[in-house]
């Protein structure tokens, strides 16, 4: 502590008595406390008696307890310790998406989330209960001090029991850009976070609704850390079935970090290391790989696995068009657009009006680059849903590849009716509130939306291809994956990143 910490009360009435809370304000140097200390704090008391200046002081004795301890009566408390901006975790994740190398996944989220655990699991960092206080017994038996590891010392000891590398993983994926919430339960702490994906995609990551949780229109996944040692799918099917255990007993608690934050802000360690040689183990970036194969083979297995669901229905029941219209949202994300465009083709001959179909045609045809085609799409698909403000969105995606001017309108009525429909408010990252990270959707000016505009430019892919001409030329085109405006990992606290998609409706 540099300097005392001043409170001004303004007036106590005769005979009353006013708790006042004092909270010290303390520099890094509280960090370099490893033990519970007994430390002196003096109190000094100025007031005004019958208009003349009057002090008092107290001296009192009280323990400082260490910088690892923790009251579970401040469960968002938590957050603190989830240092994701330190410098050694920042070094370990860098590391890990390096080895990831180049690969594009639609939920690339869940990719990270793999190669992080695999890469734990590999060093290994291996769980271990606290044999003084396993947090079990502190939340069974209602004992509220415990401890916690910084994720740097959980790397460095590469042991920890279940808050340690909760905080630790949380760390990790919150470096990289991964919004992540801890959950409490009685006797554990497990791991929930954001895969990026809306609600309404949500059978890209599974088709077993048990196995993920809905939270502010996205999917996050929950994960049972204390399972290091098995694989990541072993880990979420656990975290899955201990959240549904727990949630349907209505003794559940889930505290999300962004919002824990804004109470507990991350904790500035000092005299840390830059980094740990944790990862020179050519063993660790073999498990990173295979790992990273196993997630793309269980990608490949879901879409497999939903296009034989909704074919085999089809072929019983041909007239059933929301099956058609998400077999053929399958085939457009994965690059079958022949057979994209036939199913909504088949649905435009049933149902000539049918504002889905048109939409996910205009989306084929922006992903062929054949945005005009993509325009007339959009535009019969906003005669039947003129209040969609997905259409507008994703036609204004298209003008904006045109390098038109009327893409500057498209995006303002879109952003105009945030607030209506959940798939729109996740592109536009608004909160089901209708107030997002850019304020009010009404007050929007144009200047806003051509910033915004410039940001998802920057995103989009560019590609060199051979004009009939055999001309090489460069385009900017519309991808098969999440954009994201920002880059990934730089200070994600500071500069969120801002999920961008195609809207499939």
């Amino acid at each position: 502590m540099n300097l005392p910490t001043e409170y001004e009360v303004h007036e106590i009435n005769p005979g009353d008595n006013k708790e006042i809370p004092l909270k010290p304000v303390f520099n890094n140097n509280i960090f370099s406390v490893d033990e519970d200390t007994p430390v002196q704090i003096e109190v000094e008391v100025e007031y005004l008696w019958k208009n003349k200046p009057q002090q008092a002081s107290s001296v009192k004795t009280t323990t400082l307890l260490n910088k690892n301890a923790i009251d579970w009566q401040e469960e968002n408390s938590i957050a603190a310790f989830v240092t994701l901006r330190d410098a050694v975790v920042n070094s370990f994740s860098k590391e890990i998406t390096n080895m990831i190398g180049n690969i594009e996944s639609p939920i690339e989220n869940m990719l990270f989330g793999v190669a992080i655990f695999s890469a734990l699991n590999n060093m290994p960092v291996v769980y271990v209960p606290d044999p003084n206080a396993p947090f079990s017994k502190i939340s069974k038996e209602g004992i509220l001090l415990d401890t916690v590891q910084y994720p740097a010392d959980t790397l460095r000891l590469k042991c920890g029991d279940c808050d340690d590398l909760t905080v630790l993983y949380a760390a990790c994926l919150e470096n990289v850009g991964i919004q992540t919430s801890a959950v409490l339960c009685p006797g554990h702490i497990f791991l929930l976070f954001n895969t990026g994906v809306s609600q309404k995609n949500a059978d890209m990551i599974t088709l077993d609704k048990e196995r993920y949780v809905v939270r502010d229109g996205y999917v996050w996944l929950p994960l049972e850390i204390t399972e290091i040692g098995s694989s990541f799918f072993d880990a979420w099917e656990k975290g899955s079935q201990e959240y549904n255990t727990w949630n349907k007993a209505k003794e559940l608690k889930v505290i999300d970090m962004n919002d824990a934050w804004n109470e507990y802000a991350p904790a500035s360690l000092i005299d840390r290391p830059q980094r740990l040689q944790m990862l020179s183990n050519e063993g660790v970036r073999e498990t990173v790989q295979n790992n990273v194969d196993m997630f793309c083979k269980y990608q490949s297995g879901v879409k497999d696995e939903r296009i034989n669901e909704y074919v085999t229905r089809l072929n019983s029941h041909p007239e059933d068009i929301p099956v058609a219209n998400k077999l053929g949202i399958i085939y457009a994300r994965h690059d079958s657009l022949e057979k994209a465009i036939t199913q909504f083709q088949n649905i435009l001959v049933q149902s000539p009006q049918h504002a889905e179909a048109h939409n996910n045609m205009g989306n084929v045809y922006a992903q062929e680059g054949t945005y005009t085609l993509a325009i007339e799409e959009y535009k019969a698909a906003l005669q039947t849903s003129p209040d969609d403000g997905g259409i507008y969105f994703n036609m204004g995606l298209s003008y904006l590849l045109m390098d038109s001017e009327e893409a500057l309108d498209c995006f303002k009525k879109s952003w105009m009716l945030c607030g209506k429909n959940d798939t729109l408010d996740c592109i536009w990252d608004i909160d089901p509130e209708g107030k997002g990270l850019r304020g009010d959707p009404k007050n929007i000016s144009r200047l806003t939306i051509k910033k915004l505009m410039d940001n998802l430019y920057k995103c989009l892919e560019t590609v060199e291809e051979t004009s009939p001409q055999q001309k090489v030329v460069k385009q900017k085109r519309i991808v098969l994956k999440t954009l994201f405006a920002g880059t990934r990992g730089d200070a994600p606290f500071e500069n969120q990143a801002v999920t961008w998609t195609l809207y499939w409706k």
